[in-house]
């Protein structure tokens, strides 16, 4: 991590194929797990006193571990608040039942000063398409999308991975790559990529919460096929990526905004359960002419064999077709909300120099 940054991590909650949360590591009951973290995100709010504080798309934390902490900082005054997410967090029917019956809105009034969407209003209106109410829609601003290498450090060595040894000298067969997110439900998409013919080197990255068995069934597979090489985790999917000649992937935010930073030849493969956001992005930027798109129902080994081995068509650079600045964007963004005036309209009290900024990464994929 940069210099200045810091990390507190909570006791982690796993999130299983049906969208319910459990304990990931610990065996205690939810009711106890939940305690924990959020008395542990309440002393470090108390003791850090942020100037600014950007939350990850649940207003209230799941379930509800944030609201003492926000309510700390509510009453000291100091702190603004920032919800952040992604552009597309379900069907609209779906987001307007969750937010409904989490009473999202009422705490967003109570304790958020800003809304930060990361995506482009062109290429998905969140605004719109979730009906926000008209003082919740003013807290909004769309940053642009965030490209990783606005992030990236020039100055840094590349990592080097075991699977150098895979690559043909000269690279002259090409790399063939296949990522399935965190893993939790990618075996499906695995499974094909590894069967499907391939014109060079074919690479699956498993991805951390890939269950063991399902790790175990796919390496046993790629054992049949030589040309196929199972990684289970890569700190930094960008050296890959950077070398790849196509990618075949499901469509998390974090793994689209790589590939177009990249420039990749991308065929989406999107989760549709139990949220249906993958879906939704994997649909707009196929219509913009990004990425190819297969339904998880048309999914086969033959699918991805006639796609892998077609001519590839040129693609439009992202930005020509869409705001893929959000990086750059969100400085003068944090300046924004230090200089407004809290909800009750009162001038904000003097930030610290270098105001010290909190962020709870409440989702499986953190975003920043």
């Amino acid at each position: 991590m940069p210099p200045g940054v810091d990390c507190v991590t909570l006791p982690s909650m796993g999130k299983g194929v049906d969208g319910r949360y459990f304990p990931r590591s610990l065996d205690v009951p939810m009711d106890d797990l939940i305690k924990v973290r959020s008395s542990g995100i309440t002393a470090a709010l108390r003791s850090f006193d942020p100037d600014v504080l950007i939350v990850d798309k649940v207003p209230r934390g799941i379930f509800d571990e944030l609201l003492p902490g926000l309510g700390v900082l509510h009453a000291r005054g100091r702190a603004r608040t920032v919800l952040g997410f992604r552009e597309v967090l379900d069907d609209a029917e779906a987001v307007r039942r969750e937010w409904d019956e989490g009473d999202y809105e009422s705490a967003i009034r109570a304790y958020y000063d800003r809304i930060w969407v990361y995506g482009d209003r062109s290429v998905y209106d969140t605004v719109t398409e979730y009906g926000f109410p008209e003082d919740i829609a003013q807290r909004v601003r769309f940053t642009g999308y965030l490209n990783p290498l606005d992030v990236a450090d020039p100055d840094s060595k590349a990592e080097r991975w075991d699977f150098d040894a895979l690559l043909p000298e000269g690279g002259s067969r090409p790399l063939d790559l296949c990522l399935v997110g965190g893993g939790r439900d990618g075996l499906r998409l695995a499974e094909a990529f590894v069967h499907a013919m391939k014109p060079g080197i074919g690479v699956v990255v498993t991805g951390p919460l890939m269950p063991a068995e399902s790790r175990a069934r796919l390496r046993a597979l790629a054992s049949q096929h030589p040309r196929t090489h199972i990684l289970e985790f890569v700190t930094n999917p960008c050296l890959l990526l950077e070398r790849a000649d196509r990618v075949v992937a499901m469509a998390g935010y974090n793994t689209i905004c790589e590939i177009l930073a990249y420039r990749k030849p991308a065929l989406l493969i999107p989760r549709t359960e139990p949220r249906t956001e993958q879906l939704i992005r994997a649909a707009r930027f196929a219509a913009l002419g990004l990425t190819d798109m297969l339904h998880p129902s048309d999914l086969t080994p033959e699918a991805i064999s006639a796609w892998l081995t077609a001519k590839a068509a040129r693609r439009s650079a992202p930005e020509e077709v869409m705001d893929f600045s959000g990086v750059r964007r969100l400085r003068g963004l944090l300046e924004e909300v230090l200089a407004a005036p809290d909800r009750g309209g009162e001038t904000p009290h003097a930030v610290r120099e270098g105001p010290r900024v909190g962020s709870i990464l409440g989702s499986l994929e953190p975003l920043v």
